[in-house]
């Protein structure tokens, strides 16, 4: 089902490739700076950066969910 998508664990998850250096280091990053907070939201794009090569990149893959502390009350 596409809606169990977020019960999968992390490995089972499509992982994001890095453009320059190829690895499986593609991390979620703080948004930062006007057009990240304010435009890009609007078109769907996220902040990644990679931990190998540090190359920072806009994905529309927004990451696994994470559980809020809404959830758990």
């Amino acid at each position: 089902m596409a809606s169990d998508a977020h019960r999968l664990p992390a490995s089972a998850m499509r992982r994001l490739r890095c453009p320059n250096c190829r690895s499986l280091s593609m991390r979620r990053i703080s948004r930062s700076g006007f057009l990240q907070k304010t435009i890009f939201p609007l078109l769907g794009y996220y902040p990644w950066k990679c931990a190998s090569c540090r190359l920072e990149k806009l994905f529309h893959n927004r990451g696994p969910r994470r559980s809020s502390r809404s959830n758990q009350e």
